[in-house]
């Protein structure tokens, strides 16, 4: 909770579990009480719909998290 936000993937490794670090965010003055990260946005267009459009974001997460001292919420993409 000190160390920032992270989303992380667990993985089937062989006969163990691995974990990789997906996303990391920082900027939290106090410890991150809650967080929740949206499915991966793939080819959404400037008008909003998911295809066409001049601006596309590939591979790009919507997060919230947030801290209680600071009283702090963020939304990032990752």
């Amino acid at each position: 909770m000190h160390a920032g936000t992270r989303v992380v993937r667990l993985s089937r490794c062989g006969d163990g579990w691995e974990f990789g670090v997906l996303a990391k965010f920082e900027e939290h003055k106090s410890m991150n009480y809650g967080s929740d990260v949206q499915p991966l946005l793939t080819g959404v267009g400037g008008d909003g719909g998911v295809e066409g459009g001049a601006e596309q974001q590939h591979e790009k997460r919507v997060i919230v998290s947030t801290s209680f001292y600071d009283k702090l919420m963020c939304v990032w993409r990752a």
